[in-house]
C-alpha cells in the first residue's frame, strides 16, 4: 500500500511508440504482483529477466520497460523504507535515461518518464526541489507537447499539481483534471490488464477528489479502483472507508 503513496510523493498509454508493451504476458503480470504485493523481489526478478533479453537484443523499447520497473521498484522500496535500495534503482533508471532520451526523444513516455524520475529523487532530498522540479516540469511539458492524450504525461501534470504547494502553483483542482484524463486516456487505449500504473492513476484520482472534498466522487473512484483490482488492500481497508462514513 505504501509504495502507492511513495510513487507519487516522490512523483508514473498512449498511442506512442511504447504503447504497445514489449513484455510477455507473464512478464507484465510479474511486475504487476510485485507492485501490488510491495514485493523488492519481485521487482528485482523481473528486472533481471529483462536485462538478460536486452544483452542480446539491444531493444530500445526493452530498455524503457526495464527503466519504467527500475522507477517502479523505487517506490516499492522507499515505501518500505528502503532508502538505499531505492537510490541504487534510480542511479539505474538514471543511466538508462540517458540513452532513452537520446535514442526516442520523441517519445511522450519517455519525458513523463524522466519527470518521475526526477520526483523521486526529489523524495531523497526535498531540498533539491529548487533544481530538480523545474526539469521534471520541463519533461512533463515536453511530453504532453509530444502526444496531449498521453496517460503518463497527464498523470504526472496531475502529481505535479497536486503536490506542489498552492503558493507555488499547486491547485487540487488541476490535479483532478489531469488525473481524471489520465485515467480516461489510460481506457482509452486499453491495455489495462496488470497495468500498474493505470491502477495508480485511478487511485490517486480518488484521493485529489477527497482532498478536494468531493466525497461522493471520491467514492466513486475508489470503488471502481476496487473492482478494478479486488486486492487492492489499501484501498478496501484505508480509503474507501475514508470517504464512506
Amino acid at each position: 500500500m505504501k509504495n502507492l503513496i511513495c510513487l507519487l510523493i516522490c512523483f508514473s498509454f498512449s498511442l506512442s511508440i511504447f504503447s504497445q508493451s514489449t513484455l510477455t504476458t507473464e512478464q507484465q503480470a510479474g511486475l504487476y504482483q510485485a507492485f501490488l504485493q510491495n514485493d523488492v523481489s519481485l521487482w528485482k526478478k523481473g528486472i533481471e529477466e529483462m536485462e538478460k533479453q536486452y544483452e542480446t537484443s539491444k531493444d530500445i523499447d526493452l530498455l524503457y520497460e526495464i527503466t519504467n520497473a527500475y522507477y517502479g521498484m523505487a517506490g516499492t522500496c522507499m515505501g518500505n523504507k528502503e532508502t538505499e535500495k531505492a537510490k541504487t534503482a534510480i542511479a539505474s533508471a538514471d543511466k538508462n535515461m540517458v540513452v532513452l532520451i537520446k535514442e526516442k526523444g520523441d517519445s511522450p513516455d519517455v519525458h513523463a518518464l524522466q519527470a518521475g524520475i526526477y520526483g523521486l529523487q526529489m523524495g531523497f532530498s526535498p531540498m533539491k526541489g529548487m533544481t530538480l522540479g523545474p526539469k521534471s516540469t520541463k519533461h512533463i511539458n515536453k511530453s504532453l507537447k509530444l502526444d496531449e492524450e498521453s496517460p503518463k504525461g497527464n498523470y504526472q501534470m496531475g502529481g505535479s499539481y497536486f503536490y506542489t504547494p498552492a503558493l507555488f502553483g499547486g491547485s487540487t483542482k488541476k490535479a483532478i483534471r489531469y488525473y481524471k484524463k489520465s485515467v480516461e486516456c489510460f481506457e482509452k487505449v486499453g491495455e489495462l490488464e496488470n497495468n500498474w500504473e493505470y491502477l495508480t492513476a485511478l487511485t490517486w484520482l480518488g484521493m485529489a477528489y477527497k482532498q478536494y472534498e468531493d466525497m461522493p466522487n471520491a467514492k466513486s473512484t475508489f470503488e471502481k479502483a476496487l473492482a478494478f483490482e479486488p486486492n487492492h488492500k489499501w484501498v478496501e481497508k484505508v480509503l474507501l472507508p475514508s470517504v464512506s462514513e
